[in-house]
């Protein structure tokens, strides 16, 4: 599975404020940039290059042995919402910062560790004027075969 199916489905079982939408589901946890209609309240998280991966002297000179990731979380709240939205966005921070190595239930993919580069922050308001934070992380996950 990919990094934000794996992480968007840890982060929906271990918050009740959190639930992947899907074209045929109503939810307020996208995997890919907001789409148009997407509610005020929502969140996204998308993929992004993080660096070369990790390499070790194996039998073969440098051979990968796990990849490095961006992850970036971005939370939205309408405007009378920006408590909201900050709370959430320093609960999913809390959720994912230094987790350490763990295998996500949805998925094979052993994750070494994933450590947010920001704390969480305030980006301001949208052209709808709806508040938004965000937070990047950098995910070390061992190499798919």
């Amino acid at each position: 599975m990919s990094l934000v199916t794996d992480v968007g489905t840890y982060l929906e079982s271990a918050s009740t404020a959190l639930t992947i939408a899907t074209s045929s589901a109503a939810g307020n946890l996208y995997l890919l940039p907001f789409p148009k209609n997407a509610s005020d309240s929502a969140v996204c998280l998308v993929e992004f290059s993080a660096g070369l991966p990790v390499t070790a002297m194996t039998s073969s000179l440098g051979s990968p042995v796990a990849e490095r990731r961006g992850l970036q979380l971005m939370v939205r709240e309408a405007r009378d919402g920006y408590q909201t939205a900050e709370t959430l966005a320093q609960t999913i921070y809390e959720l994912l910062d230094r987790i350490g190595e763990v295998t996500m239930a949805a998925s094979t993919t052993r994750y070494l560790d994933i450590e947010a580069t920001s704390m969480p922050f305030y980006l301001g308001v949208d052209d709808n004027e709806r508040h938004r934070f965000v937070c990047s992380f950098t995910v070390l996950k061992e190499r798919s075969a």
